[in-house]
């Protein structure tokens, strides 16, 4: 009756649902274990939307393309189903793959014949239910190999079949697949899992040639998009280490100006305390944003050569492309990496903070917001970055400006634009966390109040808060 009704309609492009009944269909493909075998069908009145009794579900396949006959009409099912009380019928199809055709867009599903009228869902396109990838772990008995030992793996391989955990269905083919650098073909096996307990075990070669470092084994389904699980093999020739570097700026410094220069100093000796003497280490630095990252501002030291006392000193400044990158607050990490006598590999590492000053001044006062008019105190702090040792008996000089750009005040961190001063200055040489220096916002607005103090290389080293709400922030 398929073929006599697209005759009559003489649509030969089978692309649109023709229908002499009110029902709806809903067709899901079932996969259960072993393939694509069966459909769920669902058939509903929408005009009661009551469950359709006693319909007969088929399936049909029809190969793509604008001219398909209906002689193209395929049959799949060996027997219709029939809808029980909830309008559900499960039928059962083997589709037929083509290779010649596609048979992944407009194709024709299914046909609902009740009460002697005809539904035909038209148009549905072949899709793959959600197939669950199956969950592998893989055990190796090492972390660590040499060049031409031997891997021994275990793994264990589950799939999600409804709410259980399950070895994979019998006949599933897995495959263990592992890139050794070096290697131009990737070193495959196919893995025969055990059915009862879902287990394989497997052993690898290392070659010979192989690259030190990381390498990863795999374990695909069916193709090599499927990965089921992955584990990692270390190679290398590990070595116990006899000796120590460190690596510290040479006078002990915490801070580096951006124009300044500091030198860096690589000390090698075994874990007895003997000087190594002539070992050539190359150190390596780049400068971290403010956040951490590390940003391309990169470069490497001349080669440092330990001496009779195994040290060496290499003089350390920021290039001058660089200089004017780089802001206060920016840290400069160095790094250095040396081979030992018995070829046990040892590192390490320094960092300095780039500052145009050594210390670190804050300011605070006795109120979070001074209201105008009330007088409120102020204190300064001065903390040297380098010890965190805070620097008592300085005079800071405390000023309130209105808000502005007609003035600055200079400041390590860029010039501190300001107004008209409003507020007297007050020289106040209780620094040290003591509250002093009484002030007072002279009306409602924004203010700035600001402390400096002379650092040790005769610079301002300010600090500024603002302080103030407008009329509007205050209603």
């Amino acid at each position: 009756f398929v073929e006599t009704r697209y005759q009559g309609e003489q649509r030969y492009g089978l692309r649109r649902i023709v229908s002499q009944a009110s029902e709806a269909v809903t067709f899901v493909p079932v996969n259960p274990a072993g393939g694509w075998s069966r459909y769920a069908v669902w058939v509903t009145d929408v005009a009661t939307n009551v469950p359709v009794v006693g319909a007969k579900c088929y399936v049909y396949h029809v190969p793509c393309g604008s001219q398909a006959r209906p002689l193209d009409v395929r049959l799949l099912s060996s027997k219709p189903g029939t809808t029980d009380q909830d309008g559900l019928a499960m039928v059962k199809a083997e589709p037929e793959r083509d290779p010649g055709q596609s048979w992944h867009c407009g194709v024709t599903y299914g046909v609902v014949e009740s009460a002697g009228r005809i539904t035909i869902v038209d148009g549905l396109d072949e899709f793959e239910s959600p197939e669950a990838l199956p969950t592998a772990t893989i055990i190796t008995d090492r972390s660590v190999y040499k060049p031409g030992e031997t891997v021994y793996l275990k793994l264990y391989v589950r799939v999600q079949i409804g709410t259980e955990l399950l070895p994979p269905p019998a006949g599933d083919v897995f495959k263990l697949q592992v890139q050794w650098s070096g290697s131009s073909d990737a070193v495959e096996l196919t893995a025969t899992l055990d059915s009862e307990f879902g287990s394989f075990n497997a052993d690898l070669t290392v070659p010979a040639d192989v690259k030190y470092g990381d390498h990863t084994v795999r374990l695909l389904q069916r193709d090599p998009n499927r990965q089921c699980g992955a584990a990692t093999i270390t190679v290398a020739d590990p070595r116990p280490p006899t000796v120590r570097l460190s690596l510290a700026p040479a006078n002990g410094e915490q801070v580096i100006a951006r124009t300044g220069t500091v030198d860096i100093e690589v000390r090698t000796t075994t874990y007895a305390g003997t000087a190594v003497a002539g070992q050539a280490l190359a150190v390596q630095f780049h400068v971290e944003d403010l956040q951490g990252r590390a940003e391309e501002l990169t470069g490497t030291l001349d080669i440092v050569t330990t001496g009779d006392d195994g040290t060496g000193v290499a003089s350390f400044a920021l290039p001058v492309d660089m200089a004017p990158l780089v802001t206060n607050g920016q840290r400069v990490q160095f790094s250095a990496v040396w081979v030992g006598p018995t070829r046990e590999v040892v590192s390490a590492e320094a960092s300095l903070l780039i500052s145009d000053t050594a210390w670190e001044i804050r300011l605070t006062t006795s109120q979070r917001q001074p209201l105008p008019g009330y007088e409120f105190l102020t204190s300064v702090t001065v903390e040297d970055m380098g010890s965190g040792d805070e620097q008592v008996g300085l005079e800071a000089q405390i000023s309130l400006y209105a808000t502005g750009t007609t003035g600055a005040v200079p400041s390590v961190t860029g010039a501190i634009s300001v107004g008209d001063q409003v507020g007297a200055t007050c020289m106040d040489a209780r620094t040290g966390g003591n509250f002093g220096c009484p002030l007072a916002l002279p009306a409602v607005g924004k203010f700035v109040l600001v402390a400096c103090v002379l650092d040790p290389s005769g610079g301002p080293l300010c600090s500024a808060l603002e302080l103030g709400k407008t009329e509007a922030e205050w209603a």
